[in-house]
């Protein structure tokens, strides 16, 4: 639980960063669906 809530902070620090030169936004909104979707996976598997 509290792994995952690390990642989606360290995306949304990124979404933050995007258009000032950081990562992409797109790349950030990338990584947040991939994570999402990884999320309900393992609670669909519970």
């Amino acid at each position: 639980m509290h792994l995952g809530f690390r990642a989606t902070h360290e995306c949304d620090r990124r979404v933050e960063d995007g258009p000032r030169g950081g990562p992409p936004r797109e790349e950030a909104m990338m990584v947040l669906g991939v994570l999402s979707l990884a999320m309900l996976r393992s609670w669909t598997a519970l």
